[in-house]
């Protein structure tokens, strides 16, 4: 067994009190950075063989300082007083991450050398986040050297709500200075980088994408999960089955990767007949090489750091534990970058790996002696001690995670070591590539495993958002290592441990959390600024669009505990309504769909259309006047004859629909405009409702007469963060009286009707008092 050791004790005693530190440093900058950083350095020093107090002293003014300096330059760079004044800047960089593509264009990160700021030229090592609207036709890549004629913004600017400024602060910490707002034609692409890093990085995952391309489209992507950590290509489904049975970290590159990797390597060396010196030096490349085709994640940093320890340790002849190691590792990597302490797949990797260390040893003790056993420990001691952190961030735990790792492990070696050596045999010669085939079988049995896993009950269940959820999941998880050090028979250490991990997975906290909505139930799922409308009335579900992202709406149809679709509407052909229903079309059966039948030359509709058709799920050409059986459906716009000559006919020939349940009603306004809600004016009656959910986002385009028609008493607006002014404030004062629900304030929620006049709410996040 692996105890911590007093060294690895007192470093994670360190690495807490850093990144106490580093909070802290956020909240309040540091005043004289010139006193604090050597105080901060002189303390550390000295504190080793003093007091508790003084070291914990030391190390948290030495994270204070080190985030201090980063913020200061950070908020002082060129870039940041450009961005201050909105100025016009020729940037010239490096792109150092995949673009993100949304509704509105592309972002990506650019690693800036040089600028002129409003006709003056500065010399910088800044980052910007770049945003090029429209798409553009080619795609920059990692390691593109570009020129870009832009417009500067800061990362914070007023208006931003609570979910843009918790984005503009991980731009900050992950060193972004200033937006950059371009055309497309404004960018310029001068070459290709040189840093032999770069190259290799990019070389690296060029061979895994060519070897993954000899499998077929539904696996590749979990080839490239499972070897370098990229999910890009991942289909929706398979990333939702994934997550549902808690093998989501199967595709997130970490330590049993490194470690598959220096294990081939050894093997590969002692074959040679390599020396100490020659294996330790290819390893540390070997590793390096890693971390960067893995775009350096901070679990295979985390890693990679163990790692160089080792080594060091291994070159000058000082052997240490694993868990000294690993604290060693932490202190550094917190050193070198504060701001790591905030990305979550950083605080998982050191979680688990302390649990693999520590607590996986004791849970042994208790269990039958074999393989399966140690990987059933492994798997729950891991499983400990990331719960809380699981279910703080996520509200979310899989209740068969252990069984599903057990029965998927197996494959994972194969597969992760096939497709290395697939990529790395076909970058010596193309055609090896091919190698790639062998890792078809284990790919095939993860995918089966995760889908068949996925489909039971409780697979994956909800917690209580905030204190009570992570305090939950803190006790339970307590007394499941408690039970571990009992001297408890090896035949009931088992299920005690199994009953607690399944208690931490949120049995106790639906019992403690509200009561569960009943009657009519509407659902607004947070997809960002998008549509995705969930309605449920009994076993029957209806859901209308999908907003821009398919796994945002996959992990919100899964949080809702959905898998089947009886009516599937589609509102009206727009991205940010439509993109997000194509894995729900092609896996969740559907009973029937509901169509505008408006064209549109729009590839997921299109898709989406055509899917339908192969299955056989019948298609109604949407009419006013329609009634379907969940609780009651009414359809009351688009009429027969549709809207045309408008300044944008797709959003007036939007479905609105009326879901009646007793004497109440909830009214589905689409995304119709001024002209069409002029002409449902005329029978108001078909208007009233207990809650509306308002047009286009909140958009300007809107008669106030609507809102007022329809006597709401709850309005809802899904949105996102978005430059178009949504929701506007002359749509906000047309609402005034009514609850105001939006997801960007208050993520996904939902709204009940009892039938008679009886009205819940629930939300995600606290409903503030202003809109």
């Amino acid at each position: 067994m692996d105890r911590p050791s007093v060294g690895a004790a007192r470093l994670f005693v360190i690495a807490g009190a850093l990144s106490v530190g580093v909070v802290l440093a956020g909240m309040f900058h540091p005043v004289v950075l010139g006193v604090v950083l050597p105080a901060a350095l002189t303390l550390l020093v000295t504190a080793w063989r003093r007091t508790v107090a003084v070291l914990l002293a030391a190390a948290l003014a030495l994270g204070f300082a080190l985030a201090g300096l980063r913020l200061a330059s950070i908020h002082g760079s060129a870039l940041a007083h450009g961005a201050a004044r909105n100025a016009d800047a020729l940037l010239t960089g490096q792109v150092l991450t995949d673009p993100e593509i949304g509704p509105s264009g592309a972002r990506f990160v650019l690693g800036v050398r040089a600028a002129v700021i409003d006709g003056r030229p500065v010399k910088v090592r800044e980052r910007a986040l770049v945003t090029l609207r429209p798409l553009p036709p080619r795609l920059p890549r990692p390691g593109d050297l570009l020129r870009i004629d832009s417009r500067l913004r800061a990362v914070f600017f007023r208006g931003l709500d609570a979910a843009g400024r918790a984005s503009a602060r991980r731009l900050i910490h992950h060193g972004v200075s200033a937006r950059a707002y371009a055309s497309p034609n404004d960018v310029t692409r001068i070459g290709r980088s040189h840093n032999p890093i770069v190259v290799i990085a990019e070389a690296g995952r060029a061979a895994v994408r060519r070897a993954a391309r000899h499998l077929p489209e539904g696996e590749r992507g979990l080839l490239l999960g499972v070897t370098i950590g990229d999910t890009s290509e991942l289909a929706p489904q398979v990333d939702l089955d994934f997550r549902t049975t808690g093998l989501t970290h199967l595709l997130a590159v970490s330590g049993e990767n490194v470690a598959m990797v220096l294990v081939v390597v050894a093997f590969l060396l002692r074959l040679a007949s390599a020396g100490r010196r020659t294996t330790i030096g290819v390893m540390a490349v070997c590793v390096l090489s890693f971390c960067a085709i893995t775009r350096f994640e901070p679990s295979v940093l985390r890693a990679g750091a163990m790692t160089a320890i080792a080594l060091t340790g291994m070159a000058i002849g000082a052997r240490r534990a694993a868990t000294t190691v690993l604290a060693a590792a932490t202190v550094a990597l917190i050193a070198y970058d504060p701001f790591l302490i905030y990305e979550i797949g950083f605080q998982l990797s050191v979680l688990a790996t302390l649990g693999i260390l520590v607590v996986a040893p004791r849970i042994a003790e208790h269990l039958p002696n074999g393989k399966l056993a140690q990987a059933g420990a492994i798997t729950l001691g891991a499983q400990l001690t990331v719960a809380p952190l699981i279910l703080l961030n996520f509200h979310q735990i899989s209740l068969i995670s252990i069984g599903a790792n057990l029965v998927a492990m197996p494959a994972v070696a194969p597969a992760t070591v096939g497709g290395m050596a697939a990529a790395g045999l076909g970058a010596l010669w193309r055609p090896l590539s091919a190698v790639a085939l062998f890792t078809g079988p284990p790919i095939a049995w993860m995918r089966w495993v995760a889908h068949a896993l996925a489909q039971l009950p409780l697979a994956s269940v909800g917690t209580p958002a905030g204190a009570l959820g992570l305090l939950l999941a803190a006790a339970l998880t307590a007394g499941a290592l408690a039970a571990a050090r009992g001297k408890r028979p090896k035949r009931v250490a088992p299920i005690v441990l199994s009953i607690a991990l399944l208690m931490t997975g949120g049995a106790w906290a639906r019992a403690l959390g509200p009561a569960p909505l009943h009657g009519l139930i509407v659902t607004m799922i947070n997809v960002g600024q998008g549509d995705a409308i969930l309605v449920r009335q009994g076993s029957d579900t209806m859901l209308i669009d999908g907003g821009p992202d398919p796994s945002l709406l996959l992990k919100g149809l899964s949080a809702q505990g959905v898998h089947r679709i009886d009516l599937l509407v589609i509102s009206h052909p727009h991205a940010d309504h439509v993109d997000g229903l194509v894995p729900v079309a092609e896996t969740f059966p559907v009973g029937r769909a509901l169509d505008p039948y408006t064209p549109a030359d729009l590839p997921a509709y299109n898709q989406i259309i055509d899917t339908l058709a192969r299955r056989r799920i019948a298609r109604d050409r949407a009419v006013a006047g329609m009634t379907y059986r969940l609780a009651t459906v009414d359809v009351v716009w688009p009429g027969v004859e549709r809207m045309h000559d408008t300044p944008a006919d797709v959003n007036n020939n939007s479905i609105v629909m009326r879901v009646r349940y007793g004497s109440d009603a909830i009214l589905l306004a689409g995304e119709v405009q001024e002209e069409a809600q002029q002409e449902l004016l005329n029978d108001p009656a078909l208007l009233r409702a207990a809650v509306v959910k308002v047009s286009h986002h909140g958009s300007a385009h809107m008669l106030p007469e609507f809102y007022f028609a329809t006597g709401a008493r709850v309005a809802l607006i899904p949105v996102g963060p978005n430059t178009f002014g949504h929701p506007a404030a002359q749509t906000l004062a047309s609402l005034r009286g009514m609850t105001i629900l939006r997801s960007d304030r208050q993520g996904t929620l939902s709204v009940s009707l009892d039938g008679s006049g009886g009205l819940a709410i629930r939300t995600e996040r606290p409903v503030t008092a202003a809109a």
